[in-house]
């Protein structure tokens, strides 16, 4: 994989602004230069297609990243309240069952 980078000229306002510039001379990751096995993982992340993962793209993976962790951790407390939930319905059901047997029972004798 080839690094490159390329100086950013500052405007009038003291903005830097970014220059046209081919993908040799950018700041990132060219990914005509990997494997072919990166070539394909690093495609997917290229969303202006030019051939090289910048910083603005490498940001916008981190950031799928850090909000697929957080839904990871949303999922993660969503099971445990189904989990207690379950466990208390079958607890309630069992219950339910156990005072129904009791109340079928036959508890008088008759004396004969």
């Amino acid at each position: 994989m080839e690094v490159s980078h390329v100086e950013l000229a500052e405007g009038a306002s003291g903005e830097r602004s970014t220059p046209k510039t081919t993908p040799q001379q950018r700041l990132g990751i060219s990914i005509n230069s990997a494997s072919r096995r990166f070539t394909d993982k690093l495609g997917k992340f290229d969303t202006n297609q030019d051939g090289v993962i910048d910083a603005a793209e490498v940001a916008a993976v981190v950031d799928e990243l850090v909000k697929e962790q957080a839904l990871q951790r949303v999922y993660k407390f969503v099971a445990i309240g189904l989990f207690i939930v379950v466990i208390v319905l079958i607890g309630a059901l069992t219950g339910i069952t156990w005072a129904i047997v009791e109340m079928s029972k036959e508890t008088k004798a008759w004396a004969a």
